[in-house]
């Protein structure tokens, strides 16, 4: 716990979603219920039976957004010397 993550649980029906994080004296709990429609299934479980999200992907999570492939264009260049 102390290493910063966040620990989030999914109810079957995956209407409700609890976080638990370690604030430095003592855990911290989110809770988050959806009035309407599941949260989104997440990565599927790696070798170890844990499942691993960064923390874009878990804010896009909290707010009902779909990740898709984005591609960053450059938008500009520093002038040679």
């Amino acid at each position: 716990p102390a290493s910063g993550d966040v620990y989030v649980f999914f109810s079957k029906d995956r209407k409700t979603m609890k976080a638990l994080k370690w604030d430095g004296d003592g855990f911290l709990m989110y809770t988050k219920r959806l009035s309407r429609g599941r949260f989104r299934e997440v990565l599927k479980k790696g070798d170890d039976g844990v499942r691993r999200l960064q923390w874009d992907d878990f804010y896009m999570l909290m707010r009902g957004l779909t990740p898709v492939k984005v591609t960053v264009e450059n938008r500009f260049r520093m002038a040679a010397k």
